[in-house]
C-alpha cells in the first residue's frame, strides 16, 4: 500500500489591524500593508512547534530578502540591507504599538489612530529606492544609484496610483543589458593586456639603461628585482579610444545647427591637419557617436542649470524666429515627415544671460504666446514671484498697450513690470515710417510699390556719382565697440562717414549692403544711402530719406551701441 500524504491547505492568518490577511504579491512594489501582512504568514512558515513562536529578527531577515528580490526585478537600485533592516523595524513597532495598546484606554483616540495608520501610513510604498529625486533631468546621484530612465515612469505609478505591474523578461532589454555587460568584460580585458605591455616595454628600457656599466651577475640580477618592484605601481594602463570631454565641440555644434556626422567630420579633419590624428594613430579621432552623446549631456546639464537658477527669477527676457522644423504627419494611416515653419521663442534669465528653455507657441498672436509661456513656467516649476524686469524688442505683438505680450503677463501676475525693450527696434520705426509716407508701403517681404524702392533692389551694383555731401554728428565709435559690429553695421558706418566727408572708396562700392528683408532695417539704411551717391539727381524724396538716416537713424543707433 503507498504511503499517501493529503496536502492541507492553511487557514489564513487574521490580523487585529487588517483583518484576513493575504501574501506578499511578487509583480508589484510592496505597500507597508502588505509586509505587515505577509510578515504573519512569514511567522507561521517559521513556527516549527505550536509552543515555540520565531523571533522577530528572524522574520524580518526573511522579508528583507523578498522585499529586495522584487525591487531587484523590477531594475531599480536600493538602499543598503541594513538601510532596510531598520525601516522594517520601525514599522513593526508602529504596528505592534497599536496591537498592543491597552483594552481599558481604547476608544474614539485609539479607533482613530488605527484609521489613521490603515489609510494614511500602511497605504504607502515601502520606498528603498536609492534615488528620491524626481526628475531625471535635475538627478545628481551616483551612476550606481541612479534609476533607470526606463523604470521611472513604473516606479512613479507604484508612488501612487499602482496600476502597473512587473512583467516578464524583456528580451531586447535583456539582450542590451548583455551586450554592454560583455563590452565592459572586453574592455577591461584589453586595458589589463595595454597594462602589461606597457609596464613590460618600460622595463625592458629601463633594464638596458640600467645594465650599462654593470658587469657582475650579481649586480644584474639586482637591477632586475629593482625594477620588477617599481613596476608594479608605476604602470599607467593605456588606451586606444576616444576618452576626453567634448565640450565646447558640442556647444559649438549646438549653437551653428550642426549634424552629428559633419562637425565629427570636420573636427577629425582639423586634427589630420594639425599631425594630431595620423595612419599610425587614429586614437584621437572624434566619432559621430561619441559627439552625440556630448551634445546630450550639453543639453541635460544646461536643463539643470536652468532649473536650479529660477527659483528667484527677476528678470525675463525673450526673443523669437520662425525656424524650419522637421514633424511628422498622419496621413491614411501611415506617419509622414515635412518642413513646416514654426515659431520658436527663446527664454533668458537676466542679468547673466541663463538660458531658460524655449517654447513653440501654436500661433505667433500674444495670445497664445503668453499663454505657452505660463504653462512652461508652471511646467518646470518656476517661481515668478520676484520678477521685476521684463525685456523684449519693440514689435506690437509684444508691447500693445493692451493686449500685447507684456501686457498680458502683468494682468497674469496681478502686478506691473519694468520694460526693457529693444532701443534698437525703436529707432527703426520712424525710419519706417517716413519711407511708407514718401515713397510708398511694401508690396512684399523684399519689396516695395514706390520708385525709391524698386531702385534699392540692384543699387549695388550702380557706379558712383558725384554727390552732394551729408554732414552728421556721427559719434567716434572705440575699437571694442567697433569689433563688436555685424558686417551690416559696419557698412552703415563706414558709408555715413563717406556721406560726410564726400569722398567715397573703391572698396566700399564692391561691398554688399546687405540683403533687403523686411525685418532688417538696417539693410534698407544701407541701400538707401548706397543708392544715394549712385544718384546724379536724387528725387527730393530720395533726398529727405538720405538725410534722416545720415542725421538722426545712423548717429541715434550708434550712440545706443556705445552707450547700451
Amino acid at each position: 500500500m503507498s504511503d499517501l500524504r493529503l496536502k492541507v491547505q492553511r487557514k489564513p492568518p487574521d490580523c487585529p489591524i487588517f483583518g484576513t490577511v493575504k501574501r506578499m504579491k511578487l509583480d508589484m512594489l510592496p505597500t507597508i500593508q502588505n509586509i505587515l501582512e505577509d510578515y504573519q504568514w512569514v511567522r507561521l512558515d517559521l513556527r516549527e512547534h505550536p509552543e515555540r513562536e520565531p523571533k522577530v529578527f528572524e522574520i524580518i531577515s526573511v522579508l528583507v530578502q523578498k522585499i529586495t528580490d522584487i525591487w531587484s526585478r523590477a531594475s531599480i537600485p536600493t538602499v543598503t540591507v541594513q538601510r532596510i533592516t531598520k525601516l522594517l523595524k520601525d514599522i513593526h513597532d508602529q504596528y505592534l504599538k497599536l496591537i498592543y495598546y491597552p483594552t481599558s484606554k481604547r476608544g474614539d483616540s485609539y479607533e482613530l489612530k488605527v484609521k489613521e495608520f490603515k489609510e494614511v501610513t500602511a497605504s504607502k510604498l515601502f520606498d528603498i529606492a536609492s534615488c528620491k529625486c524626481l526628475t531625471s533631468v535635475s538627478c545628481n546621484c551616483p551612476k550606481d544609484r541612479k534609476i533607470p530612465i526606463d523604470e521611472r515612469e513604473f516606479l512613479q505609478d507604484q508612488r501612487t496610483l499602482r496600476h502597473m505591474m512587473i512583467g516578464p523578461i524583456d528580451n531586447p532589454k535583456t539582450k542590451a543589458l548583455k551586450r554592454r555587460a560583455q563590452r565592459k568584460e572586453h574592455e577591461t580585458i584589453r586595458l589589463t593586456a595595454s597594462s602589461s605591455t606597457a609596464t613590460m616595454s618600460k622595463a625592458s628600457d629601463d633594464l638596458d639603461v640600467s645594465f650599462e656599466g654593470t658587469t657582475s651577475e650579481d649586480d644584474r640580477e639586482a637591477v632586475l628585482a629593482d625594477n620588477e618592484y617599481q613596476g608594479k605601481d608605476s604602470a599607467t594602463p593605456s588606451t586606444f579610444q576616444q576618452r576626453r570631454k567634448l565640450t565646447n565641440t558640442a556647444r559649438a555644434t549646438e549653437r551653428y545647427g550642426i549634424s552629428d556626422r559633419a562637425a565629427a567630420d570636420i573636427a577629425s579633419s582639423v586634427l589630420t591637419d594639425f599631425g594630431i590624428v595620423t595612419t599610425d594613430d587614429n586614437s584621437e579621432v572624434i566619432d559621430r557617436s561619441k559627439l552625440r552623446r556630448e551634445r546630450k549631456k550639453l543639453r541635460v546639464e544646461l536643463y539643470s542649470e536652468a532649473a536650479d537658477s529660477v527659483a528667484n527669477l527677476r528678470g525675463l527676457y525673450f526673443d523669437g524666429r520662425k525656424d524650419k522644423t522637421l514633424v511628422q504627419e498622419e496621413i491614411e494611416g501611415k506617419l509622414h515627415r515635412k518642413v513646416v515653419l514654426e515659431e520658436h521663442i527663446v527664454l533668458l534669465e537676466e542679468p547673466g544671460s541663463k538660458y531658460l528653455g524655449h517654447i513653440a507657441p501654436i500661433s505667433g498672436n500674444a495670445k497664445s504666446i503668453k499663454s505657452t509661456m505660463t504653462d512652461f513656467f508652471e511646467r518646470n516649476n518656476m517661481n515668478l514671484d520676484n520678477l521685476t524686469v521684463i525685456g523684449c524688442d519693440g514689435t506690437a505683438v509684444n508691447t500693445g498697450h493692451k493686449g500685447g505680450i507684456i501686457r498680458l503677463l502683468e494682468m497674469h501676475l496681478n502686478r506691473p513690470l519694468q520694460w526693457f525693450v529693444c532701443l534698437l527696434h525703436g529707432n527703426e520705426l520712424p525710419l519706417r515710417h517716413l519711407f511708407e509716407h514718401l515713397d510708398g508701403s511694401t508690396t512684399g517681404p523684399r519689396s516695395f510699390s514706390g520708385p525709391v524702392g524698386t531702385q534699392l533692389q540692384y543699387c549695388e551694383t550702380m557706379p558712383k556719382v558725384e554727390f552732394v555731401p551729408i554732414e552728421s554728428n556721427l559719434p567716434v565709435l572705440p575699437d571694442s565697440v567697433v569689433q563688436d559690429l555685424s558686417t551690416d553695421q559696419k557698412y552703415l558706418y563706414d558709408i555715413c562717414q563717406t556721406l560726410n566727408s564726400g569722398n567715397c572708396d573703391e572698396a566700399l562700392l564692391h561691398r554688399n549692403p546687405g540683403k533687403l528683408v523686411m525685418s532688417r532695417w538696417l539693410t534698407l539704411a544701407n541701400r538707401v544711402l548706397r543708392l544715394y551717391i549712385a544718384t546724379n539727381t536724387p528725387t527730393n524724396s530720395l533726398m529727405a530719406i538720405a538725410e534722416f538716416v545720415a542725421k538722426v537713424y545712423a548717429p541715434v543707433w550708434f550712440s545706443i551701441k556705445c552707450k547700451p
